[in-house]
């Protein structure tokens, strides 16, 4: 049987390797570079040997907060939402969000049906803790809710509320809070995890636990068939705070939504067309960490093209237009869950709320991307919508001159629901 010395020597190597691998082009030493993260004060190195007696006190890890991140922090608490706001209780608003929103192709919050009090990371880590989650689409790998937990301790600088937490419970945690420390640096943007495959996870139980908001009912990408046949959609997020997003746009041309159940989030976005150069990044380099793009952000904000920005918090959704590049960063603990989809146009134009065909155009620019960004899709796509929806076929056409119709760009993709680093953007 492994000792505790083992397990959290394994733990420890397992994290460096999932920071590896999210982030391939950053040192050890790049992920605190920017002085973010909470410092643990140095304390003697004492022994392990106790952590499951329950008998030894552990010594107090205490951690120094970090100044750069309390100021940019009260910048960003500010309250803000630029975005188009509609209300879900109003009789009309599915045809206002679609009339003004999906087809305008205009950034909006609404507050969304009610959760569970499940979806939080902490009745999570109690429900599914020692159940592998996966960090991100690009590598795959994965790690427990429970060993996450830990490395969130740290990079949140203590043990949080321990209220209703048996004694015996609390000492275990002080201890391994105390090796932790020792081992784990405090990063900038922290690991999060952003799972596609959480329906695998404890057969399909949180499935049951949200429903789609009703807005979002039409996606043209459903008629693919079984949901393993089609690319991922849909993820649960979760995050510690400084952990989010950098800059992208979502992939194949299609629209998302994200439902906050825990936390904070801090939303910029910017419309088709903003370049990357006038947000300050490089469209060709490694994709910048929120937390880093949002402190240049807030001292350059005035030179930059206006960005809509939100503080969305738990109950909101948020709905980012296809073709929108835009970063997002917790402020607090998150827990979120997030679908893209293909909005379905109406078979017949006078019976939408989409007069000008905004959504049949972007079937046309979600073909083209298709055809650059996932060849592999193209036959079933247009095999589906002629069995489907024939009348869409005449969007499906061209597609050869990709880059002249739509600006992809180097971190197109799956963003902020593939990983906290880089990815398959």
């Amino acid at each position: 049987m492994a000792s505790e010395d083992d397990s959290a020597a394994e733990f420890w190597a397992h994290l460096q390797d999932c920071c590896q691998a999210e982030r391939p082009h950053l040192s050890a030493e790049d992920w605190s570079r920017g002085g973010y993260g909470p410092a643990a004060e140095a304390h003697e190195d004492v022994p392990t040997a106790a952590a499951g007696e329950g008998l030894v006190a552990p010594p107090e890890t205490r951690f120094l907060a970090s100044p750069r991140w309390n100021k940019l922090l009260e910048d960003l608490m500010e309250p803000k939402c630029d975005a188009l706001v509609l209300h879900s209780s109003s009789a009309s608003f599915r045809q206002d969000f679609r009339r003004l929103a999906e087809a305008a192709g205009v950034p909006c919050v609404f507050l969304a049906e009610g959760f569970s009090d499940i979806w939080s990371l902490e009745a999570l880590a109690e429900y599914y803790g020692e159940e592998e989650w996966r960090i991100s689409d690009t590598h795959g790998l994965t790690m427990t809710l429970r060993n996450y937990m830990r490395y969130v301790r740290v990079q949140e600088g203590g043990l949080g509320s321990t209220d209703e937490l048996d004694e015996l419970l609390v000492q275990q945690r002080q201890w391994e809070l105390c090796g932790d420390a020792l081992m784990i640096a405090p990063h900038d943007a922290p690991l999060a995890l952003y799972d596609s495959q959480f329906a695998d996870i404890a057969e399909g139980e949180l499935l049951q636990d949200y429903a789609v908001p009703s807005c979002f009912r039409g996606d043209l990408l459903r008629h693919l068939g079984d949901e393993a046949d089609r690319p991922p959609f849909r993820w649960i997020l979760m995050g510690c705070s400084r952990s989010g997003t950098g800059m992208h746009v979502d992939p194949l041309r299609t629209d998302a939504w994200l439902l906050l159940t825990q936390g904070l989030k801090r939303w910029a976005m910017f419309p088709p067309g903003t370049s990357w150069e006038s947000i300050g990044l490089d469209a060709k380099a490694p994709q910048l960490e929120a937390v880093h793009w949002f402190a240049h952000f807030v001292e350059n904000r005035q030179s930059m093209p206006t960005a809509v920005e939100v503080l969305q918090r738990p109950g909101q959704c948020v709905f980012i237009p296809a073709g929108w590049l835009h970063c997002v960063l917790n402020l607090e603990a998150s827990v979120a869950i997030t679908h893209n989809y293909l909005a379905e146009p109406a078979v017949q134009l006078e019976d939408d709320d989409d007069p000008a065909g905004s959504l049949r155009e972007r079937v046309r620019q979600s073909w083209r991307v298709m055809q650059a960004e996932e060849p592999q899709l193209v036959e079933r796509f247009r095999d589906a919508m002629q069995r489907e929806r024939p009348d869409l076929m005449c969007c499906l056409s061209g597609g050869e001159d990709v880059g002249k119709h739509v600006d992809v760009g180097e971190h197109a993709g799956i963003g902020e629901h593939a990983g906290s680093g880089e990815r398959v953007l």
